[in-house]
């Protein structure tokens, strides 16, 4: 899955680089992390990721910081930072673009009791992407387990199953290439 999100993330950041209104950026959860909120973690470094390819949306989200003043606190909750610093940027009627390539949802460490907030948070936020028709395209990897969860978005969704009977082929080509 991993290997997956980062050539998606590589190719979408070679392939997009000449559009100056287009985003790449990724996150990547680790099993055993021991966040309270990994959701937020992930906002807050999509939000980081954007700005450094953008100054006028670093400039904004720093000035919206700056007004915020002494109310803000770097502990805002993910729904913060997703409305006021993606969805806003990424509405249907802009021209910008983004593209999220999201790896490692069943990593979220139950241990830390995150798990169920967490996937409800998230297929809210996702929800909302289609519902408004914003300009963000999102890339999820995950182990069979969210599945299901995913499936309450119907028709919006597209999903390739990639297990190793399916991919079995594919790798004895390599090896035998590489063997040659």
């Amino acid at each position: 899955k991993s290997c997956i999100a980062y050539s998606a993330t590589k190719e979408l950041a070679i392939s997009t680089a000449s559009e100056s209104r287009t985003f790449v950026a990724h996150f990547y959860w680790r099993e055993g992390s021991k966040e309270m909120d990994p959701l937020t973690s992930a906002m807050k470094s999509i939000v980081a990721q954007i700005a450094s390819q953008d100054s006028a949306y670093c400039n904004e989200v720093a000035t919206q910081l700056a007004c915020a003043g002494s109310t803000f606190s770097l502990e805002k909750g993910a729904r913060y930072f997703w409305k006021r610093c993606i969805t806003s940027r990424f509405s249907v009627d802009t021209k910008a673009r983004l593209y999220l390539v999201l790896d490692g949802l069943d990593e979220v460490n139950e241990t830390v009791n995150a798990e169920s907030l967490f996937r409800k948070e998230l297929l809210v936020m996702l929800k909302e992407v289609v519902e408004h028709k914003l300009s963000i395209r999102v890339m999820l990897l995950s182990r069979p387990s969210w599945k299901p969860y995913l499936e309450t978005f119907g028709q919006e969704l597209s999903a390739i199953t990639v297990t190793k009977e399916v991919v079995l082929t594919d790798m004895r080509i390599v090896i035998d290439t590489q063997l040659n």
